[in-house]
């Protein structure tokens, strides 16, 4: 994709604490505080065992159950100077889930318990030098997966995993006469490995994947070049350098972008985008493993072409924006099931994915108290799956909902505030445990907030707010929604 994404995270925060509390064994503590040019941010979630909600009785179905969650979070910024800030976050996810069968015959059983410790690092240094701005930064994960032997068949596993990536990010825009310009120049590396620590580990089970690296180098510029005092046509252009090692492929890649913007009057503008994008397979699809994915290195890029016709028309109190868009990709990553109903194993595989619908989306104030935004998407996702099994592409099927619709009331008068969001999705796509798609989902949230002060705020959230048992995935394991949950929280401010 070519252009330019500049994602803006805040430098200061409120002096605050804060403690919310909920259903099934909810509780999250939060305390940010600024000092002079750090600022920092500290939080703590726990969530307890959700149990067997959304229980579906039948034979040969395998059930997720989630057995409990503990969230750390910490996140500090020191701006050095007006023109330099750094920033670091850590997150550590530990979690516990089963799965339960039931068989055609006989008592349910536990089949497996996998325990899960997800460590994040995050780090980006911004600097600015006149109208150059540059980015260091830094992703780090560190997976430590265990699931011990049940007996039930299915093996243990204890591996851990590393992924990292790391980069250089470098970019700048000036004006002429005739036009503004974007240049820029990034160098980015993404490392993965996996050490399988079992004892019992043989030449033909392990799971060790040796050190995977790969490089990117890329030079990318953007031109938006005036046509007249109502139009102007943008130009963007990448290109790319991949280089892996391993014994893996390189690649050069080109990717172009053109966009007319055309706007009459101040209101409303007529846009028509057309676009080249690229993205190489990650390495945990070509390599990584667990009890139901398995790894492909035979993946390629994903490559495509994608188009936009639009149109919007922004007023002071309600906006109208609407947009036909078309998708074409070839080697899409997409997953097929490479075992059976009862014991799934997920793969990787290169497909054909296509799109073609029309988005619109209206919002208006209805009075000074009251807010309105609607939203509705209609398409026909499609995926043509290659099957390993078959050596054969599977033949178009729907890969996501046909309809979408989302609907969103917010009110605040005085001390008062709320909001209620609803978003439903219909003509779904079938699924391993649903061979003949997915029912309708409808998932409406309730959210309330009463300001004590300008410091203290008490919130309630209420979510699953109709209690539905909807299924909330679309592919491989089969989630359902939470039944309905409430969580009251408390803000103080300093």
């Amino acid at each position: 994709l070519s252009g330019v994404i500049n994602i803006i995270t805040k430098k200061t925060v409120p002096n605050s604490i804060a403690a919310e509390t909920g259903s099934y064994g909810y509780n999250r503590q939060t305390i940010s505080f600024q000092a002079d040019k750090l600022s920092v941010t500290v939080a703590r979630q726990k969530d307890g065992d959700t149990g067997q909600w959304g229980w579906q009785n039948k034979p040969n179905y395998t059930y997720t159950a989630f057995r409990g969650d503990t969230k750390d979070f910490l996140r500090w910024t020191w701006k050095i100077s007006d023109k330099i800030s750094f920033t670091h976050q850590y997150d550590q996810d530990d979690y516990w889930t089963d799965r339960v069968v039931i068989p055609a015959s006989g008592p349910q059983r536990l089949q497996e318990s996998t325990h899960i410790i997800d460590s994040t690092n995050r780090a980006f240094l911004e600097m600015q030098n006149g109208i150059v701005k540059s980015k260091l930064y830094y992703n780090g994960l560190v997976r430590d997966y265990s699931k011990p032997y049940l007996g039930s068949g299915a093996s243990d596993l204890n591996t851990k995993t590393y992924a990292q990536t790391y980069g250089w990010d470098n970019q700048t825009n000036w004006k002429t006469p005739f036009a503004e310009y974007l240049l820029g120049l990034s160098w980015q590396k993404e490392t993965y490995e996996v050490n399988d620590r079992r004892a019992t580990q043989t030449p033909t089970n392990h799971n060790n994947v040796p050190l995977k690296q790969r490089d990117y180098y890329s030079v990318f510029g953007q031109i938006t070049r005036p046509l007249s005092d109502t139009t102007k046509v943008i130009v963007g252009l990448r290109q790319e350098f991949i280089q892996q090692q391993g014994n893996l492929n390189n690649y050069s890649e080109f990717s172009p972008q053109i966009q007319f913007l055309f706007t009459p009057t101040n209101e409303q503008s007529w846009y028509i985008n057309a676009a080249r994008a690229f993205r190489m397979p990650k390495f945990s699809a070509m390599f990584g493993n667990s009890t139901l994915v398995s790894g492909n290195p035979d993946l390629i890029p994903e490559s495509g072409y994608t188009y936009e016709l639009g149109w919007k028309k922004i007023r002071k109190n309600d906006s109208l924006k609407l947009a036909l868009f078309k998708m074409d990709y070839d080697n899409y990553t997409s997953w097929t099931n490479t075992g059976t109903t009862a014991n799934p194993l997920y793969r990787a595989a290169n497909s054909q994915f296509r799109n073609f619908g029309l988005e619109a989306e209206y919002s208006r104030a209805l009075s000074k108290e009251w807010a309105l935004n609607l939203g509705m998407t209609l398409s026909n996702p499609e995926s043509n799956t290659y099957e390993p099994k078959t050596s054969k592409y599977s033949g178009w099927d729907l890969y996501g909902a046909k309809f979408q619709a989302n609907v969103g009331l917010n009110y605040k008068k005085g001390k008062w505030s709320g909001a209620i969001t609803a978003m439903f999705q219909g003509n779904r796509e079938k699924s391993t445990d649903y061979p003949d798609g997915l029912s309708s989902l409808l998932t409406a949230n309730l959210s309330l907030a009463y300001d004590f002060s300008p410091y203290t705020r008490l919130t309630l959230r209420v979510e699953n707010l109709l209690d539905r048992n909807d299924i909330l995935s679309s592919s491989s394991v089969s989630y359902p929604m939470l039944p309905r949950t409430y969580y009251l929280g408390l803000t103080q401010k300093f």
